[in-house]
């Protein structure tokens, strides 16, 4: 199911709607199972949040307990 709802997720972030986007990924984390599938959407989220010029620190630490590479993977994404 998180694959499913990241391809919605792409279909927003190619219509440059960045809000419905963040808006089915938020829908998204409250019905899914707490599971390592939600990763993609946390990765979805932390750089749409960085479009919107929002804060990611929260949603950052997600990537901390995934180890020092991953989280230097995402803030590399983010700064590109």
């Amino acid at each position: 199911r998180s694959a499913l709802y990241g391809v919605l997720v792409q279909i927003y972030m190619d219509k440059y709607s960045w809000h419905s986007a963040l808006d089915a990924i938020d829908n998204a984390l409250q019905v899914l199972p707490r599971t390592q599938h939600r990763l993609l959407l946390y990765k979805y989220r932390v750089l749409i949040k960085s479009k919107l010029g929002l804060s990611i620190s929260m949603d950052m630490q997600k990537f901390r307990e995934q180890g020092e590479i991953a989280l230097a993977k995402m803030w590399r994404q983010v700064a590109l």
